[in-house]
Formats: C-alpha cells, structure tokens, sequence
C-alpha cells in the first residue's frame, strides 16, 4: 500500500510539472471489433485522445490494428498462434491475470474520460470488458462504455455473454451506451458498414461531449 501511494504521489507530481501529457479522452478497444475503426480515425484523434487496444489474438493486434505498438496491449494465452478463448469467463480470467499491467496502461494516459468499447458477441471481449469496468469502479477510474449487443443468429452463447456483460457494466460504469445490432440490421439498407459508422459516430459524439 505505501508503494502505491509513494507511486501515485509521483505521478500527481509529474503531472502537475506537465512532465506527464494529459488528454481529454482514453479509448480502450477490446478484442477484433473496432480495428477498422482505429485504422481509419487514429491519425485524427490523436491529438485529443489515448489509445490503448486489448486484444487476445496476438496475430489480429500486430497484423491488423494499424496503430503505434505501444497502444497495443495483448492479454492472451503464451501459446503460439493462439487467438484466445471465446467464453465469458475466460475473459474475466485475462484481465485478473493481466490487472497490473493493464492498470499501469491506464495511468500512463491520463485522460478526463475512459471510454470502453466493445462488440458483446461470442467472444472473451464480454468477460473482458466487464472485469475492466469493475476494475475501473475499485480503483476510481471514471468510465465510460460503449457496446454492440449481438443479432439473434449467433446464437445462445453470444446471447449469454451479452447480457452477463451489461448486467456487470450497469453496476461499474458511469455512463452506458449500448447499439442494438438486431435493430440496426433492421432500419439500415447499409449494413454491416452501418455498425462501425454508428460506433465511429458515437465516439465522435463522446469525444466532443455531444452525447450524454
């Protein structure tokens, strides 16, 4: 505990010596969803925000996120090309086992807002990203989450890890933005483009402070 504080006190202090950059905006993109989205708008909001992408598919996150390296954060399996377990609960398991380091991630960009997005499908992205917000929540990071719920032909799993996600990220997060991909199939002539472009225009919107 003395060596947190100690730790915490020197970065207050560096901060403040404007030795540390402060920005409005973190945002955290878990699992494959969202590398188009990087790709396309990192260049354009760099200047208002940091960007940590988490990702248990090593392969994906060196070949297909097209950001600098130290963004990149991979919490996976230590067993060549693997691209991480699907469940839930293993999502949960890899952020446990990586928590400090993906803590220190966040304190080294400190932001006035952190925002957490992820597709909630068939995918260890779920467990990960309700762990994360409960991290959040215990070590008072405000946050922020923005999420996809899955179409009903994935199936009962990726059903399943969605709603255990949002039920773990109403309890932890301070705001909860959720797109219904069901409902955008149905109203949009454009998907599944339609998807990354209200992901792209809600995050526009946050990082703005349009949205509320």
């Amino acid at each position: 505990m003395k060596s947190l504080i100690k730790q915490l006190s020197l970065f207050f202090k560096l901060l403040r010596a404007g030795k540390i950059e402060e920005k409005d905006n973190l945002l955290i993109f878990i699992g494959d969803f969202g590398a188009d989205i990087l790709n396309k708008k990192y260049e354009k909001w760099y200047k208002l925000c940091f960007f940590i992408a988490i990702n248990t598919d090593a392969n994906h996150l060196q070949h297909h996120v097209k950001i600098c390296r130290k963004d990149k954060l991979y919490i996976g399996d230590n067993i060549p090309n693997s691209c991480g377990k699907r469940d839930f609960e293993s999502g949960i398991n890899y952020v446990k086992t990586h928590k400090e380091i993906i803590l220190r991630g966040i304190r080294k960009r400190p932001a006035k807002k952190n925002i957490l997005v992820a597709a909630l499908r068939n995918s260890s992205a779920s467990g990960i990203i309700a762990e994360l917000s409960a991290i959040c929540k215990k070590n008072n990071i405000p946050a922020i989450a923005l999420v996809s719920t899955p179409f009903k032909n994935e199936g009962e799993s990726a059903e399943y890890n969605s709603v255990k996600a949002l039920k773990v990220l109403e309890k932890n997060v301070n705001r909860l933005h959720i797109i219904a991909c069901e409902d955008l199939q149905n109203k949009s002539p454009l998907f599944p483009q339609a998807v990354n472009n209200c992901f792209t225009e809600n995050l526009e919107e946050l990082i703005e402070n349009k949205l509320g």
